[in-house]
């Protein structure tokens, strides 16, 4: 006996065993409780950690969707613009003016307009706003009366088409600047 087992032991103790003894018995079940405890504290890190990669992973696929989203709605204006731009060329010639047309054709370019309101940012809108008001202006002007009868002045003909292509070409570029951005 050890000499603090001693001390405690009571007169009619001797011979018995009276405190802890650490046998090999023990050891076992102390190493048993401590591999279940670090189990589970590697298991509750492991789920912390898998869920984190799981949250970025939606993420990175969400922004990877809105990205993709982001650029058929820009795409889609730009070739609806090309249609209405051919569409006016269309008009220019006399023998080959149809209203009709250039209206269905600029209401592809709204439609367009529309999606690219829709797939955002902000800071898309006012650039294919002015797609579209370009887009339209030249239509009011395909509208007059006089327009149909009277070929279109080449100075006005060529503003009108000046301000589309320069509206085009501004949303172009913030189009790609917006797509070349990482969080876009």
């Amino acid at each position: 006996m050890n000499i603090i087992t001693l001390a405690a032991a009571h007169v009619g103790d001797v011979g018995k065993k009276v405190g802890f003894d650490m046998s090999d018995g023990w050891g076992a079940v102390i190493a048993a409780v401590a591999t279940g405890v670090f189990g589970l504290v590697v298991g509750i890190l492991a789920y912390k950690a898998g869920r984190r990669q799981v949250k970025d992973q939606a993420a990175a696929d969400h922004r990877a969707w809105r990205r993709q989203n982001r650029f058929d709605a820009y795409r889609r204006l730009i070739a609806s613009v090309d249609a209405f731009e051919e569409e006016m060329d269309r008009w220019i010639r006399v023998t080959t003016r149809d209203r009709q047309a250039l209206g269905k054709a600029l209401e592809v370019v709204a439609a367009a307009e529309a999606g690219v309101r829709l797939a955002g940012p902000e800071s898309m809108r006012g650039p294919a706003k002015t797609v579209f008001g370009a887009a339209g202006a030249v239509y009011r002007h395909a509208r007059q009366p006089i327009a149909t009868m009277m070929p279109t002045p080449p100075r006005l003909w060529t503003d009108m088409s000046r301000a589309l292509v320069d509206a085009q070409n501004a949303f172009v570029e913030s189009a790609a600047a917006l797509l070349d951005d990482a969080e876009a």
